[in-house]
């Protein structure tokens, strides 16, 4: 064979293999970003980051539970039995309001068909900036995103080829299978919830510091995190129904509030949520930190701030009811009572 065929031989075969890998791609998709699963594999649900998008876009369903790793423990099935829905749970852990709120947005855009969406909104991202992301260096943008150059990433990625995509195609049968919603990032079942634990996860400041004011700086940055991650999908969707809830926090949260200092500030915070929330007819906004036998209970509690799966379900069905709901007429009396209990609990009882 001289140069030239054999230069071309190469080539040829070089580009088939190319071409198959990208077929196969295609094919398989582990992430789903070009087409739902396919039915005669089986599919393990994982890499929040990576799958969320491609689910968001491709499966089909009427309803999302998204958010934080507060949840994370809901199950689908117990969301889908009390609404009448079929929903999908998209999570994201350590996700500030302005991932989830992308990935809720390339949800809307591609399924029309939605009814419901419950969304917890975390403490802890309060007075973040309204373009705080997580991580963008472990980010997947090439997934997230409508460039179909940068889907190379994803089609010619040798980790997901030999990681992920060959596994799945040596599942091919006519019946594949697929991780539930109910146990997809599900991880109550790996923890112990108990007070000890709990306490043993947690640093105590020794000095109460001395209280931290709110600039106007804060308010502001505040302000434009909710305007633009937690409203403007409100009032751009108003045939969906907004189910939001405050993350319910363990009385340590509170306690690490008051000896940092940052108890008014979390207090003028959570005002700012409500008030801008309450404005639109379309959201259902709860909180549970005034269930004081939840929050007090540390048998409920991995750490300071992750409850289990049970405290999950209790919150489904308690926004089922309508109960725990913040309106116009009795958040003020809400805040006056958190306010009243955290600032006056006996704190030093949980270390005797």
């Amino acid at each position: 064979m001289n140069y030239k065929k054999y230069v071309i031989v190469f080539i040829s075969t070089l580009c088939l293999l190319i071409i198959s890998c990208i077929g196969m791609t295609w094919y398989v998709d582990p992430y789903f970003h070009y087409h739902e699963p396919n039915k005669h594999f089986d599919y393990v649900l994982a890499d929040q980051r990576y799958i969320n998008d491609g689910i968001s876009r491709n499966f089909d369903y009427d309803a999302i539970i998204t958010g934080t790793s507060m949840t994370e423990n809901f199950k689908t099935s117990e969301f889908d039995r009390l609404f009448n829905v079929n929903s999908i749970k998209v999570a994201f852990s350590g996700g500030s309001y302005k991932e989830v709120n992308n990935n809720l947005k390339r949800a809307i855009q591609a399924n029309g068909n939605i009814k419901y969406i419950i969304r917890s909104l975390d403490y802890s991202y309060f007075f973040t900036a309204k373009d705080e992301m997580k991580s963008m260096f472990d980010y997947p943008t090439y997934l997230t995103d409508d460039d179909l150059w940068n889907d190379v990433s994803y089609i010619l990625n040798k980790d997901i080829f030999f990681k992920k995509i060959i596994p799945i195609f040596k599942t091919y049968s006519k019946q594949g299978s697929i991780t539930s919603f109910d146990d997809y990032t599900n991880w109550s079942g790996l923890f112990v919830f108990e007070k000890d634990s709990v306490l043993r996860t947690y640093t105590r400041t020794d000095k109460i510091q001395k209280s931290v004011q709110v600039s106007e700086d804060d308010k502001i940055r505040f302000q434009e995190n909710i305007d633009k991650n937690i409203i403007s999908i409100i009032q751009e969707n108003p045939n969906i129904k907004f189910y939001y809830f405050l993350t319910p926090y363990s009385i340590l949260f509170w306690d690490d509030l008051i000896r940092k200092g940052e108890m008014e500030k979390h207090l003028v915070g959570e005002q700012m949520i409500i008030k801008s929330l309450l404005d639109y007819d379309n959201v259902h906004l709860f909180s549970f930190s005034d269930n004081f036998d939840l929050t007090t209970n540390l048998n409920n509690y991995k750490d300071i701030a992750h409850y289990s799966g049970d405290i999950n379900s209790y919150m489904l069905k308690e926004m089922h009811s309508e109960k725990h709901r913040l309106t116009r007429y009795n958040y003020k009396s809400y805040l006056s009572k958190i306010k009243k209990f955290y600032s006056n609990y006996d704190y030093e009882s949980l270390f005797k």
